[in-house]
């Protein structure tokens, strides 16, 4: 039986103003929809340009480790944005929003001050597709220092 493809829902919503979803959901952001001004695609993928949308594009090979230097653009980026914009959000974006995507929100959430464990949590009850792949993951640990 052929396996049917389903358009993905609506973004994630992790906590105000940080949304996790897919490419498909980036793509779709309209050159007038002013709620998104940043998007983290992990993708190698391009995306549309906005004057109003800022993109960082990571390209974040899937289920591959993830080059410490990644990761810490990403986290960086995201802190920048949230200090100097009060009200847009940002979208962090892959092709099917389970694996690099929620790790770079796990990174996120651990530079914020949640514990390891905490961080997970909180992004397996906000996101339930979230499956990390184990090079992907180890990544993310080896940014913080923590050993498995």
């Amino acid at each position: 039986m052929p396996n049917l493809i389903l358009l993905p829902g609506p973004p994630t919503k992790i906590f105000d103003r940080l949304l996790l979803g897919t490419l498909w959901d980036a793509k779709q952001l309209d050159e007038y929809e002013h709620s998104v001004g940043l998007v983290v695609n992990c993708t190698d993928e391009t995306i549309h340009r906005s004057r109003y949308l800022d993109t960082i594009q990571l390209g974040i090979i899937d289920g591959q480790p993830v080059p410490l230097a990644k990761v810490g653009l990403a986290i960086h980026s995201l802190h920048k944005f949230f200090m100097l914009t009060h009200k847009r959000s940002v979208l962090v974006c892959c092709h099917a929003s389970v694996s690099r995507s929620p790790a770079i929100v796990l990174a996120y959430l651990m530079s914020i001050g949640l514990s390891f464990d905490e961080a997970m949590s909180t992004l397996r009850v906000s996101h339930s597709k979230t499956n990390i792949a184990p090079a992907i993951l180890k990544s993310v640990r080896r940014y913080f220092g923590i050993e498995q």
